[in-house]
């Protein structure tokens, strides 16, 4: 469940407050929110939006603590720092399917093609920061610093949670492949775990290279890529 929905829950709060790194934390906040309550209470009736409804929650107080801190340490600029927080609605949960453009803003020109896969691999495949590292035959701490620093150059490039243009499109194309290629090798052969394969990720790799097949239906390479996988 939380592979399926934690992808949504992000762009839900990508489509709102727009930072990739907040957002996760707050993501990973309302997973450690889940696993306490959820075998005490039941899972919910609608699990996104309870997930959607605890990380909006946690980022607000987050928010409202540093514009806090910010006022105590520059009253000068008291009014900047308050406009930092956002309003205290929580933002709606879509109804549209956001991976496809998380999946592109992961893979932001601003970034390494090394740094563009990792940075999907967690954020839209869900895979932990341990089977990157594995993958990239790093230790997991040198794969968490490479991805804090992917997050930073995305804000600092400016990087908004929206589909490229038809014409940004084909600088992106590569990178989105090799991460479809690579959930569906997960998926497949399994790197780790007693089982061979994992069925649920392959079929989440199919439908991602099928996303990018409807946006992008005379790119031979992705027509390539979706023969291979199917």
């Amino acid at each position: 469940m939380w592979r399926r929905e934690a992808p949504h829950v992000l762009a839900a709060l990508l489509r709102r407050y727009g930072d990739l790194g907040e957002c996760e934390d707050a993501v990973q906040d309302a997973a450690e929110a889940a696993a306490a309550r959820w075998p005490v209470d039941g899972v919910p009736d609608d699990p996104k939006a309870w997930l959607v409804r605890v990380a909006s929650r946690r980022l607000i107080d987050r928010y409202r603590s540093d514009t806090a801190r910010s006022r105590r340490e520059e009253r000068d600029h008291a009014m900047l720092a308050a406009g930092r927080a956002p309003a205290a609605d929580e933002p709606p949960v879509p109804d549209t399917d956001d991976t496809l453009r998380l999946l592109f803003l992961c893979c932001h020109p601003a970034l390494s093609r090394p740094s563009q896969v990792a940075l999907s691999l967690r954020a839209v495949a869900g895979l932990g920061v341990e089977q990157i590292a594995a993958a990239y035959l790093v230790p997991a701490r040198t794969m968490t610093q490479r991805l804090t620093r992917a997050r930073a150059q995305l804000r600092q490039a400016g990087a908004r949670f929206v589909m490229p243009s038809d014409g940004e499109l084909p600088a992106r194309v590569a990178a989105v492949l090799d991460v479809c290629h690579l959930v569906f090798t997960e998926g497949y052969t399994r790197t780790s775990g007693a089982d061979l394969l994992d069925v649920e990720l392959a079929e989440e790799a199919i439908r991602l290279t099928r996303q990018v097949h409807a946006a992008l239906p005379d790119h031979d390479e992705v027509a390539g890529a979706l023969a291979s996988c199917c």
